[in-house]
């Protein structure tokens, strides 16, 4: 599922930034990317990790599948956000899981959750 290439904090904020209508802004001291005020990703650059919105179910996924790469994320973990180290994170995958970032957030926006 992951590889060992991993993934840097720029190639991530590219991704995110790509997404329409995401936008950055710094929140807690670090960059969190939004789409209509709704955070899709955070991310830490001195850890080295992203915070990314996702199902329960696809973290429960993940966090089995790939623990090595992928935890529950502090304080929004039990709403299903992952965390991701990113040096061993894998771009084609991480692409994918900030896409349905992206799509859970703009559901959201929209008054389901």
């Amino acid at each position: 599922m992951t590889s060992a290439s991993g993934v840097s904090t720029e190639q991530l904020r590219a991704l995110a930034l790509a997404l329409p209508g995401t936008v950055e802004r710094r929140t807690w001291g670090h960059p969190t990317f939004r789409l209509h005020e709704r955070i899709v990703v955070g991310m830490d650059e001195d850890a080295g990790t992203a915070t990314i919105r996702a199902t329960r179910e696809a973290q429960a996924a993940l966090v089995a599948i790939a623990p090595e790469t992928y935890d529950v994320a502090p304080r929004v973990g039990r709403h299903g956000w992952v965390r991701v180290q990113l040096a061993t994170a894998d771009l084609r995958e991480l692409r994918q899981l900030v896409l349905e970032a992206r799509h859970l957030a703009a559901r959201s926006t929209r008054g389901g959750r």
